[in-house]
């Protein structure tokens, strides 16, 4: 394939990563998927939107997981390393619902199965720390609170971490995903939305919470709220505090409720 055709996909090689001038990538993306550089698949997707953004991402495509080596194609990331199983869980990629191993993976090559492991996720982050050592850690251990902005790692999981890693408990994105927890806590006991008051109260107990003294004040989350409304994370009206999202919904379902009284 000429140059000029590999430069229309992200690279997957070092070669590829060398011909187009760069040293190193910004992000190295781990997928238990071939490449297909395709809307209907979600590294596409996110590759593409960060490269949009002025990102350089490489992608690792099916790496041999039996040993570290393969992880090291690209070399350290500047950024770090994205990871997934693929398009679909690895061990609905390999099993039937009786359990019984699949023979054909239909995001494999000729539909080859066994080109990732079971649990890819777990199986790639343990090569990659095998590959990279303990650096790999550094932003859990050095700002684990940079975890919040990331889907499936809860406050009180990244709260954890930091206490046990020692890190200053005052930090904004702390306050962040703990307005955002306190919020969402909210939404699950089925309420749209909390005061201002309310939201401010329990976020002063979660934060201080185990404390020996006090660590967060009152008036460093009034900041973080105003911090999130502008940011939109938050919605405000008058004194009710809403997730933005909850609010649209609130907003969308008004309108089809009137939508369906005027027809």
């Amino acid at each position: 394939m000429r140059n000029t055709d590999l430069m229309q996909f992200l690279p997957t090689t070092r070669a590829e990563m060398q011909a187009r001038g760069w040293v190193q990538p910004d992000f190295v993306y781990v997928t238990g998927d071939a490449y297909v550089d395709h809307p209907s698949f979600g590294v596409a997707i996110i590759s593409r939107v960060l490269e949009d953004a002025g990102f350089r991402v490489a992608i690792l495509a099916q790496p041999d997981y039996r040993s570290c080596d393969a992880f090291r194609e690209f070399g350290r990331p500047r950024l770090g390393f994205l990871v997934t199983s693929g398009n679909i869980d690895s061990m609905v990629a390999h099993y039937t619902a009786a359990k019984k191993k699949r023979s054909f993976d239909y995001y494999s090559p000729g539909g080859k199965p066994g080109k990732r492991p079971d649990r890819a996720v777990i199986v790639y982050t343990n090569r990659i720390r095998e590959a990279f050592g303990d650096d790999s850690l550094r932003i859990v251990r050095e700002d684990p609170f940079q975890l919040c902005r990331i889907k499936g790692f809860g406050f009180l999981t990244v709260d954890a971490i930091a206490r046990k890693t020692h890190v200053s408990l005052q930090n904004p994105l702390r306050y962040s995903g703990a307005i955002a927890y306190v919020l969402d806590e909210a939404r699950v006991s089925g309420h749209l939305f909390l005061s201002e008051s309310d939201t401010i109260d329990q976020c002063y107990e979660l934060l201080n919470r185990d404390c020996e003294h006090e660590v967060v004040t009152k008036s460093d989350i009034e900041k973080a709220l105003v911090t999130e409304r502008a940011e939109s994370r938050v919605y405000l009206e008058g004194t009710r505090v809403y997730l933005s999202y909850e609010r649209m919904c609130e907003v969308q379902t008004a309108k089809r409720v009137v939508s369906m009284l005027m027809d």
